[in-house]
């Protein structure tokens, strides 16, 4: 298990054509399920609650999502 381990967020420029970083995101845990096979996907965990769950927040998770194509799973 990993803890807070940090990610940057990309998005394509245009004008310059490339991607450059905007933004980055931390998530709380990172870790392998038990007994996990090798090349099994590790889960990213964020705990959240209802005045943490901000815009921003929201849309770091889609930037992620769409970047690494890894789903956060959120528990409260």
């Amino acid at each position: 298990m990993r803890a807070h381990e940090k990610y940057s967020l990309y998005a394509y420029d245009f004008l310059m054509r490339r991607a450059r970083e905007v933004a980055s995101y931390e998530c709380d845990f990172v870790y392998f399920p038990g007994q996990a096979a090798p090349g099994t996907e590790a889960i990213h965990e964020d705990v959240k609650s209802r005045p943490t769950r901000t815009p921003l927040y929201r849309l770091k998770r889609k930037l992620f999502e769409a970047n690494y194509g890894i789903r956060i799973t959120e528990v409260e």
